[in-house]
């Protein structure tokens, strides 16, 4: 994913969410730009994970699925399979919810990220 497909994944997520949630999610994407590991990363890496974090309460917080904005996120290169991790499902634990979370790179970097902002 480009630096220009993050804008416009970021666009998208401030027609979807209220003003505190995409200013939670905005510091989410600090906190994981500011993980000293972070760029080291290659730049669409950085650009993947960025737009996996500003992405990371649209399942459960709005009713984008099955808009044309959805479509548009995957045509962008947003992981749903990883948006989905990322989305607690209401009848798992805590617990299992956390360890779904952790059992993937990309979704424990910005899980982490979330949970600094908690």
């Amino acid at each position: 994913m480009t630096g220009i497909q993050f804008l416009e994944v970021l666009k998208i997520c401030m027609e979807w969410y209220d003003v505190e949630t995409i200013a939670h999610c905005a510091r989410v994407v600090k906190n994981l730009e500011k993980d000293m590991l972070f760029e080291f990363l290659p730049e669409e890496n950085q650009n993947d994970l960025k737009a996996l974090a500003i992405c990371h309460d649209l399942l459960e917080d709005t009713k984008i699925v099955n808009s044309e904005d959805f479509n548009r996120l995957i045509e962008l290169g947003v992981s749903m399979p990883k948006l989905k991790i990322l989305t607690r499902n209401k009848n798992d634990s805590y617990d299992k919810y956390i360890q779904m979370c952790l059992s993937n790179p990309d979704t424990r970097i910005v899980k982490c990220a979330d949970m600094r902002d908690h």
